[in-house]
């Protein structure tokens, strides 16, 4: 019954899931091993925005878009409207997820990448380094959201920078 679009919009999300999980495990383990009190302000922005991102998309995405699909399934009548309804459900996901973006990809990619090498080699150019790469999706999000005027990603912006912290700690 799943298409193979189907089934690459359940790896897309996997990933992005996978990605952000790996990621916080090993800041964890950063911060475990300590460093100076500029290491540690490194690793604790990295770790606020990726589980404020984590965060935004498990409630904000996934677990709302499947409340609207179980409503929408509760009056379907045949097995076309469902798998219908499942498929736009993956789709808003995947879209929301901002993993349809190439660039937001690949920036992802590279704070995994930097946070590994962080892990390997804890130090203060290496937490700075990945800091920016941070800052970086910040900044893709804003500029997205700005462009696009779409609803998700000003939440999201919100989530990442309430209060304006990073607008001002990471200029």
């Amino acid at each position: 019954i799943f298409t193979d679009e189907v089934l690459s919009k359940y790896k897309i999300l996997f990933r992005v899931f996978a990605v952000l999980r790996r990621i916080a495990l090993r800041l964890s383990s950063c911060m475990r091993k300590g460093g100076s009190l500029v290491f540690q302000k490194h690793i604790c922005i990295i770790q606020q925005i990726t589980q404020s991102f984590y965060s935004f998309l498990l409630n904000d995405v996934v677990a709302f878009e499947w409340g609207r699909m179980a409503e929408e399934l509760s009056s379907s009548t045949d097995v076309e409207s469902m798998l219908k309804i499942h498929d736009q459900f993956l789709t808003t996901c995947v879209q929301r997820s901002t993993f349809a973006n190439a660039k937001i990809v690949a920036c992802w990619d590279r704070i995994d990448q930097e946070v590994s090498d962080l892990a390997l080699n804890p130090c203060d150019e290496m937490a700075a380094k990945s800091s920016r790469s941070a800052r970086l999706f910040f900044d893709l999000i804003k500029y997205y959201s700005s462009k696009n005027h779409e609803h998700h990603l000003l939440l999201l912006v919100s989530k990442l920078d309430l209060g304006c912290f990073y607008a001002d700690t990471m200029a």
